[in-house]
C-alpha cells in the first residue's frame, strides 16, 4: 500500500505503481468504436451524396449562395471529423502495438532469468 497526500487529503492506494492493459478489452472496445465510426462515415458520405444530387439543379436567388456557404462549413466540419476518426484509429493501433511489445519484452526478461 502506498499513501498519497494531496493537500489535506490522504489516500491509501494499493498497487499505485502498477499499470495493466487488457488486450481483450481493448479489442472489444475497438470493435465497438469501429462500428460507430463506420456508421458515422456512412452518414457523412450519404449526406454529401444527397446534397450534391439535390444541389445539381437548385437555383434560388439569394438562397443558393447562402446555402452553398453553409455546405462549405459542413464539408469542413465533416473533413475534421474524418481526421479525428483517423487519429483515433491510429492511436488505438499504436496503443495495442505498444502493449504487445511491452508484453513481449516482459516475457523475454522473465525467460532470461536463470
Amino acid at each position: 500500500r502506498r499513501t498519497l497526500r494531496l493537500g489535506d487529503l490522504t489516500v491509501m492506494a494499493a498497487n499505485a505503481d502498477r499499470r495493466s492493459y487488457d488486450m481483450a478489452a481493448s479489442s472489444d472496445a475497438q470493435g465497438n468504436i469501429q462500428g460507430v465510426i463506420a456508421r458515422l462515415e456512412q452518414v457523412i458520405t450519404d449526406r454529401d451524396r444527397q446534397v450534391k444530387a439535390a444541389m445539381a439543379d437548385f437555383q434560388a436567388d439569394g438562397v443558393s449562395d447562402s446555402y452553398h456557404d453553409k455546405e462549405l462549413r459542413w464539408n469542413n466540419a465533416s473533413n475534421e471529423v474524418r481526421n479525428i476518426i483517423q487519429l483515433l484509429k491510429t492511436t488505438l493501433e499504436k496503443n495495442d502495438g505498444t502493449a504487445q511489445q511491452t508484453l513481449s519484452r516482459a516475457k523475454a526478461a522473465v525467460d532470461s532469468i536463470g
